[in-house]
């Protein structure tokens, strides 16, 4: 676990300081300049939502280069809340390759929050998240209540509801990016077919958790989801078995679509 690194920060470029004074600016920075992988209005949604939200600490999964964390811990900076935002990222593997290694990447996770004044505010749980290490990320979280969390990552979004939709507060922030109805393909340089079945998971969990009130979608925008917990909402609704089952389905739907690719090469 990474806890807050308070080595001096480096000077955001002039240029881009100008920039950031722009009507949006702060957030198309994000984009432009950290490599935010969503539009810049994503960014500034999460930001106008947990600042409409109690002083609690917030849950992140995935901060990819850190454009969403920044987005977010911008609110408990500028608000001067106590409240920090837990930042679950392993730096590896996927779209993280590119940029360097593990270490490289997280190093420059770090850079970028001392540059953009949040490391105070985030907490970092450098590791690959999973129902048995679940517990180290809660003792991060130093509110008995969350106000939001926000999933980025692998589909698993039954992980993630088990895990913090208990210690949500009602009416909490919930995002869940790569909401769509697809199987995804790469032809990779061998010219192999890789199948992805991320998105379609995220949106076969997601429309279960919704089917069980336990989030209200408020808004879906270029497949990502912006909802919140509905008040009341039970989660003896939560049906594991049920879960486990759409991930079966989806592997096997991956499973039959990359026997059919390898099929048609071979011929």
């Amino acid at each position: 676990m990474q806890g807050d690194d308070h080595t001096k920060p480096e000077p955001i470029p002039f240029g881009v300081r100008l920039q950031m004074l722009l009507p949006g600016g702060r957030f198309k920075v994000l984009q432009r300049h950290v490599g935010g992988m969503l539009e810049w209005r994503t960014y500034r949604r999460i930001y106008e939502a947990i600042s409409a939200q109690p002083d609690y600490d917030a849950v992140e999964i995935r901060a990819a280069r850190g454009s969403g964390s920044i987005a977010a811990a911008w609110a408990f900076a500028d608000l001067g809340r106590k409240g920090r935002l837990i930042v679950v990222e392993k730096f590896e593997g996927g779209s993280r390759a590119s940029d360097g290694t593990s270490e490289e990447n997280l190093a420059r996770a770090q850079r970028l929050f001392r540059q953009f004044g949040v490391a105070d505010h985030i907490r970092l749980f450098p590791h690959f998240l999973s129902l048995k290490n679940g517990a180290e990320v809660q003792a991060l979280i130093s509110t008995d209540k969350i106000c939001a969390f926000i999933h980025d990552a692998d589909g698993r979004l039954d992980r993630d509801f088990f895990l913090f939709w208990p210690r949500l507060i009602d009416g909490g922030f919930i995002m869940a990016d790569d909401y769509e109805d697809i199987i995804e393909t790469k032809t990779k340089p061998d010219g192999t077919l890789a199948v992805f079945g991320k998105k379609l998971l995220t949106y076969r969990l997601l429309n279960l958790m919704r089917d069980w009130g336990l989030i209200e979608i408020d808004e879906i925008r270029r497949g990502t989801v912006f909802g919140h917990k509905p008040p009341g909402a039970d989660f003896s609704k939560f049906d594991l078995a049920a879960c486990e089952q759409v991930i079966a389905d989806v592997k096997a739907l991956c499973a039959e679509k990359q026997q059919a690719a390898q099929k048609v090469s071979a011929a």
